[in-house]
């Protein structure tokens, strides 16, 4: 698992000349990295967890779908119960193993968040109940974890909540986007999480007619992206332009 870290963290910092380079050094460690270190079934499944990440911000949907779906039939592989296995890049520690739902597979917090990326692909695909569902259990596994950073769990009820305003169905949405204010709030996190929540239950509630509440939402988010991100960044000046829509500049 060291080595698939180094090679994402030396992938993090490389420059490409464009899509097609990237996607090639992608395709070529995945590969080699199948015949070299073989048993490393983690750092197998960080690699192709990446390359999904790569083809779902190309809006590749089949190929994101197919490498998300490697890199889980690679850590669905039964380990015993205790042993240490290093969770995903977002973490930047280790957790034990656990046993859910009663069979003799072991998940750990980054096959939640494998999971987690195979249900953001499901909902560019339109497969809303698949994403809802697979959400779902994402949540589950996180939430067996108390030592995990809330915002992991927080962003399954976020995305849960956008599958719902795809429906159009707010209130539902709604429901989900104040579950993840709760666990933000219960991991004191005041960042860029709670900034998108902001932005997410401001949508909720504008669909809903309760405009004043979605404009002091926008404004919060606003506030928060200024100090983290910066006024320049796409991200506040996408949540910008949805709060001047609202007032109907």
């Amino acid at each position: 698992m060291d080595r698939a870290k180094e090679l994402l963290m030396q992938y993090d910092n490389m420059t490409f000349s464009g899509d097609e380079e990237r996607e090639a050094w992608l395709l070529n460690i995945c590969r080699e990295y199948d015949r070299s270190d073989r048993d490393d079934r983690c750092g197998r499944a960080s690699l192709y967890n990446e390359l999904g990440s790569f083809y779902r911000n190309l809006k590749k949907l089949d190929q994101a779908e197919a490498a998300y779906r490697m890199a889980i039939d690679l850590m669905e592989t039964p380990v015993k119960i205790g042993t240490s296995q290093p969770v995903c890049r977002s973490c930047s520690f280790e957790i034990d193993c656990v046993s859910i739902e009663g069979n003799t597979d072991v998940y750990t917090g980054d096959y939640a968040t494998i999971l987690n990326n195979l249900a953001g692909c499901y909902r560019l695909q339109g497969r809303t109940q698949e994403a809802l569902d697979t959400f779902d259990r994402a949540y589950l596994i996180y939430a067996s974890f108390p030592d995990l950073p809330k915002s992991l769990p927080a962003s399954c009820k976020n995305n849960k909540g956008l599958v719902y305003l795809d429906m159009n169905l707010p209130e539902e949405a709604e429901i989900c986007f104040r579950e993840a204010f709760k666990l933000l709030e219960e991991g004191h996190l005041e960042g860029y999480e709670l900034a998108m929540t902001y932005g997410n239950m401001a949508v909720a509630h504008y669909r809903m007619g309760r405009t004043e509440e979605a404009l002091k939402e926008t404004e919060q988010g606003l506030s928060i992206l200024k100090n983290v991100t910066g006024e320049d960044a796409p991200v506040y000046q996408g949540l910008l332009r949805m709060k001047q829509a609202m007032e109907g500049r």
